[in-house]
Order: C-alpha cells, then structure tokens, then sequence
C-alpha cells in the first residue's frame, strides 16, 4: 500500500516515527509521500527520507503557514523554496507541495491575497522544474480551478489532497489532468460528496492516503492518525467502487508511483 499524502515530520511524530513506521509496514504500507509544510521543516523531512525506506518527500509553503507568517514578504518565502530545490543537502523531491488556498476558520481572512501569489509562484515553480504539485484546496475550488486553467497545470499534473468537494468539481480537476486524493472522510457514510466522486471518477486518476497525524478515521483506535489507518480507507474504496481490496490497493499504489515518477 502507498500512503499518498502525510506528513511524517510533524511535531507529533518526534518521539516514535520509527515505531509509527513498523506499525504501517506490518499493516502493509510499505510507502509514503511526506507532503512539506514550511522551511522551517524541509530538512526534517529530507532526513526522515533518507534514513527510512519507501519515504518520498514533496517540499513547499502551506497555506496555513503563509497565513501566520503574514509579515514575511513571498520573495523570502519563495527563495527558501528555491535554494531548498538546488541544495544538494536536501534529498529531491518528487513533488512540490502541500501548496493551495484556504478560506476556512484555520486561517486569517487577510492572508488571502498572499495565499494567492505564492500559491501561484510555486505552480510556475513546479511548471519549471517539471514536478508535480500537492494541492491544498478548503472552500476555494473555483479559485484554485481557475488559476489552474489560466496558469497552466505541470506537464506532470499533480495531486487534490483530501478531496471532498462534489462531483462536478470532481470532473473539472479530472478534465486538467489533476489526480484526486481521498482520505478518511470515504470512510464517513454521511461523506456523500467524497463518496461519490471516489466512485466515479476514473480509476487511473484515484490515489488514497492518511494525512496523519491528521484526518483520523473512524474506527481507528487513537486519536492522533497513523499511515496504519490507510487500509481503512483502501476497504471502503474498494466497497464504494465494487472491487476487491487487492485491486484497490493495486490500482492506488500503481498511480501513486505513476504521479511522482516513482520506479518499482
């Protein structure tokens, strides 16, 4: 199984990410792409990846941070981008992100303006480095879409974390080129939106992930999420979509791979 989207540097994993790891293998998720946050975190995730096999990083600047850091110009943000891209002393990427726009109570409704621009100087910087991008996109679909279409999506195209949204924005991202990713919420009978769109969309556009230590779902025994909890949400896929486990975990692990250039 392929973990698409966690995030294995968070505070919450620094006591025991090399027991969180074992659990996941032993549940048979033998691969994780650690989505960035923040400069401030890039070089812990670069060395998680380097010590700890089946890792695979994506670097870039969270909505969530470019909202607490409201003072701090995009160009300073945006060079720490680069220089984490060119230096050597970080593992590469096989991704940019988690990038995106967020209008949720998370963020400050002021920080919106600056969402936009790095959210769209990292797409150019992921059209230039030819990588996927990790999109973040929380009650701003229309606007995420339409900076998609007028600014161009990767020739690699790239991922929707945690999709939820209905299934016509659903086929708009689909239309680009855009992957969906689903989460937890597929597990939620109530989550018709995310459940249907996991039903329907294409097979080879659909990848599954945690995003632990975040998006527990229920049924999983702890309050802080694990990558153990992915084969809770590759049973409902496959239940949604009619299929036995084995395909579903086939399928999503194969387009993972597929996404972000990742050899067997």
């Amino acid at each position: 199984m392929f973990d698409a989207h966690c995030h294995l540097d968070d505070e919450r994993f620094a006591d025991d990410l090399t027991a969180v790891l074992a659990r996941a293998r032993t549940a048979g998720v033998q691969s994780f792409i650690s989505a960035g946050y923040s400069p401030e975190r890039w070089r812990r995730q670069s060395t998680i990846a380097t010590q700890e096999e089946g890792v695979y990083v994506a670097y870039g600047i969270h909505p969530w941070h470019v909202s607490a850091h409201m003072d701090e110009p995009s160009s300073v943000m945006l060079a720490a981008l680069d220089a984490c891209l060119s230096d050597d002393v970080y593992i590469k990427p096989v991704g940019i992100g988690e990038i995106g726009l967020d209008r949720s109570h998370y963020v400050e409704e002021a920080s919106y303006p600056l969402q936009v621009e790095v959210f769209r100087a990292q797409l150019a910087l992921a059209r230039e480095k030819d990588l996927p991008v990790v999109i973040h996109a929380v009650k701003t679909h229309a606007d995420v879409l339409s900076f998609l279409k007028k600014d161009g999506v990767p020739k690699r195209g790239g991922q929707i974390h945690a999709f939820s949204a209905s299934i016509e924005i659903a086929r708009e991202y689909v239309k680009l080129g855009m992957s969906l990713s689903f989460g937890g919420a597929v597990t939620r009978p109530h989550a018709k939106r995310a459940r249907t769109a996991a039903y329907e969309i294409p097979g080879e556009m659909l990848l599954c992930e945690t995003d632990a230590p975040d998006m527990t779902p229920p049924g999983f025994p702890h309050r802080r999420n694990e990558p153990t909890s992915l084969p809770l949400v590759l049973q409902s896929i496959a239940e949604l979509r009619e299929i036995p486990l084995e395909e579903a975990v086939a399928l999503t692990s194969q387009n993972t791979k597929h996404l972000f250039a990742i050899e067997d």
